[in-house]
């Protein structure tokens, strides 16, 4: 690879360095993320108090269990009534 002058050369120098190690981030530390993910994951189950259910996914945002979803998974719930649960793992 040329470089037209050197601050190019270690500024690439300094770039691939940045990526490996970047690159060795341990695995534990990347699989607690992900456990923390799906622990956070709901499932969100509505009526619109006829025959029809509808549902969507959220996600838990504050230890006191407030929920993070799109509007258009809750809008037209029978009386604001849906029912929550905990996804148990992600596919």
């Amino acid at each position: 690879m040329i470089f037209k002058n050197t601050a190019m050369k270690k500024q690439f120098t300094i770039f691939l360095i940045l990526i490996f190690i970047l690159g060795l981030t341990p695995v534990n530390f990347s699989e607690a993320i992900t456990q923390n993910q799906i622990n956070s994951e709901v499932q969100i189950v509505c009526t619109d108090g006829a025959d029809s259910w509808f549902s969507g996914s959220g996600t838990i945002i504050d230890p006191k269990g407030i929920i993070l979803t799109n509007r258009h998974v809750v809008e037209g719930a029978y009386k604001n009534i849906c029912f929550i649960g905990f996804l148990e793992s992600i596919n």
